[in-house]
């Protein structure tokens, strides 16, 4: 049962109902319709039932109209399953309805929309507008523009293979040089920032410190880096993060870490460029293929980095100790940074702006 007043869908209710079910659709109004009318409609929905096995639905408009003897007549046809009813009213059908038939009804109440209904609407539907033109990257939509949806057609592969097609090649050897460097200059710090520290003089306590503030600047930077790639884009935010990492390790490899001030700054500083644009490659790995084999590609590009930290395992131990191994190792940590600003510009589609 459908109660509402006039205009709020409920005849267009059931005829959804009807199509999306594969169902006929027979329509009475129970202001001239009888029970002649009601046993026509039986006839027909049994002679479907027997031939095709469709199922019939009965909407019946104004069902408060129909006396109490017409709506005892339609009990047995809805407890039989031969028809389906759906009523339609706009007066309370506790009062217009059976209660016999109410029982075996789920009821359903309508509102009419109202003007801030219709505002509401109108803001999601901008709000609709500004979350298709992020999503699609060959154009742009306009207010007042009619936009058709449809599944895009599948080329039937996902396959590994996909990532070297011509469409792809440029993109995935940027990803992956991007990830590699990165993650080989990300977990230098991570495995060998403390080591380094203590050979240079500092307590195990202060190098600790020194660690958390390379991660508090990944944590700030990654925050930053996601603010201003809504305005800006992936390829100048990421490249500006990777050329910073190289002007910060060639720094470190030349400053006096042994000072504490010069080591906390360095050390943060180092956090922000190295770990954001570790997110920053995450992201971007993302946006730049297809849903097909996106997770193939964002998963191969990971894997290619795990080798990068890999390597780092075995960078410090070569290096050697003390201040020359330090100032070799950040040499090499801004040789791999390097390598990410190549890959960055190597990657053609980027994170558009938006703002």
């Amino acid at each position: 049962i459908l109660f509402g007043p006039p205009g709020t869908g409920k005849t267009t209710i059931a005829r959804i109902v009807a199509q999306r079910t594969g169902s006929s659709f027979e329509e009475l109004s129970a202001v001239d319709a009888g029970k002649a009318d009601v046993r026509a409609v039986t006839e027909r929905a049994r002679d479907r039932l027997a031939g095709d096995g469709r199922r019939t639905i009965l909407f019946l408009d104004e069902i408060h109209r129909f006396t109490k003897a017409q709506q005892d007549s339609l009990l047995p046809l809805v407890e039989s399953g031969l028809l389906i009813l759906i009523g339609a009213t706009t007066e309370s059908p506790h009062v217009g309805v059976i209660s016999a038939l109410l029982s075996r009804c789920t009821l359903y109440e309508l509102v009419a929309l109202q003007p801030d209904d219709l505002a509401r609407m109108i803001d999601r539907g901008a709000e609709a507008l500004g979350t298709l033109n992020r999503l699609q990257r060959e154009r742009r939509f306009a207010p007042g523009e009619t936009i058709w949806l449809r599944e895009p057609e599948s080329t039937g592969k996902a396959s590994f293979t996909r990532l070297f097609e011509p469409a792809f090649l440029r993109d995935t050897l940027g990803l992956w040089a991007l990830f590699l460097a990165n993650m080989f200059a990300v977990f230098c710090f991570m495995n060998w920032l403390p080591t380094i520290l203590t050979d240079l003089g500092h307590d195990q306590a202060t190098a600790n410190h020194m660690l958390a503030s390379y991660n508090l600047g990944g944590i700030v930077g990654s925050m930053g880096t996601a603010w201003l790639l809504r305005f800006t884009g992936s390829r100048g935010v990421l490249g500006a993060m990777a050329a910073a990492g190289v002007v910060t390790a060639l720094v470190m490899g030349q400053a006096n870490l042994a000072d504490h001030a010069t080591a906390l700054v360095l050390c943060t500083v180092a956090g922000v460029c190295l770990n954001s644009m570790q997110i920053g490659a995450y992201l971007l790995s993302g946006h730049v293929y297809p849903t097909e084999i996106r997770a193939t590609g964002v998963g191969s590009a990971v894997a290619v980095g795990r080798i990068g930290a890999l390597g780092s395992s075995f960078a410090g131990a070569w290096v050697g100790a003390g201040a020359a191994g330090a100032s070799l190792l950040f040499g090499i940590v801004a040789g791999s940074m390097a390598l990410v600003v190549c890959g960055v510009f190597l990657v053609r589609r980027h994170v558009t702006p938006q703002g």
